[in-house]
């Protein structure tokens, strides 16, 4: 089959190919015609290309195709895990009424920072494949490549190589504290779809301290312990810690723990502990279900 780059396998594709050249029956075009070649053509229906990348990159020069192989060359480097902890299945958080920490919450564009937080997913929820996430990395298109892990700034909001794009989606940078019942914390980030304000991508996680440190996306300004919450930034230069008890910020506080109830759903429908059909999927989102679990 002609064509640049890679092109999906088909015992059809002669036929495929044959059946949007000029006919000598003007009758014969389109479908049409490749329904009478078909039907005229002798063959054994033996090969095709079952892999949805042939079909995804069809046609595009390799060079430009991202590969998720090299994606491990661009993440931090985590320690152990934690002992004591069940990785097979998702961690409980804090029942939602006893939760009362501030809640740190930030803005970016720079698609580097939800990189580094997949990277501290993949470790901290290793029963979930993640490369659909990296597929649907927010402001980066399907032919740009992954962001350079930088081993020579100390906070990944210092990185300064990405340029805005008019397109681009603003990327929630969120963390709660103490949040799961086994001591980790919670970090995560969400996009939302304009103008109508719907959830788009989403993607939560539990970590340590040590997770976050190692993934640049933990700085501490202050000497005090590390409970002062106030003195941390996670992901983020410019981000806010929001209370539950100051009524000019509970909006903001509740908007994240919601968020994060929307995460919990999608997770179990990604891993198949719920249907996506059911009646407690329905409630993800006011009741619309995405399209994909990832964007």
């Amino acid at each position: 089959m002609g064509g640049f780059g890679i092109q999906p396998i088909d015992s059809l594709q002669d036929v495929v190919l044959e059946s949007v050249e000029t006919s000598a029956d003007p009758a014969l075009a389109g479908v049409s015609q490749y329904s009478n070649l078909l039907a005229e053509k002798k063959f054994e229906y033996h090969v095709i290309g079952v892999s949805f990348d042939q079909y995804r990159m069809a046609g595009r020069d390799p060079r430009t195709i991202r590969n998720l192989n090299g994606y491990a060359d661009r993440k931090p480097t985590f320690g152990p895990p934690v002992d004591g902890i069940d990785f097979s299945k998702p961690p409980r958080s804090v029942r939602r009424g006893k939760y009362d920490k501030p809640i740190y919450k930030g803005e970016t564009y720079k698609p580097i920072i939800p990189l580094a937080i997949i990277g501290v997913a993949e470790k901290n929820l290793p029963f979930v494949d993640f490369n659909s996430a990296l597929n649907h990395l927010p402001n980066l298109g399907p032919e740009e490549k992954y962001p350079l892990w930088r081993d020579d700034i100390d906070f990944i909001d210092e990185d300064m190589t990405y340029t805005r794009k008019a397109a681009d989606n603003k990327i929630c940078i969120v963390f709660l504290p103490d949040y799961y019942i086994d001591g980790r914390h919670c970090v995560g980030f969400y996009t939302r779809k304009l103008p109508s304000e719907r959830l788009g991508t989403i993607l939560f996680t539990p970590c340590t301290a040590a997770d976050l440190k190692a993934a640049k996306l933990w700085m501490k300004f202050n000497g005090r312990e590390e409970h002062f919450w106030q003195d941390v930034l996670v992901g983020v230069g410019d981000g806010t810690w929001y209370h539950n008890h100051v009524v000019e910020q509970y909006d903001f506080w509740k908007t994240v723990l919601d968020v994060e109830e929307d995460w919990k759903l999608r997770l179990r429908v990604a891993i198949r502990t719920i249907e996506e059909s059911s009646e407690l999927a329905l409630r993800m989102d006011n009741g619309r279900v995405a399209e994909d679990w990832w964007e």
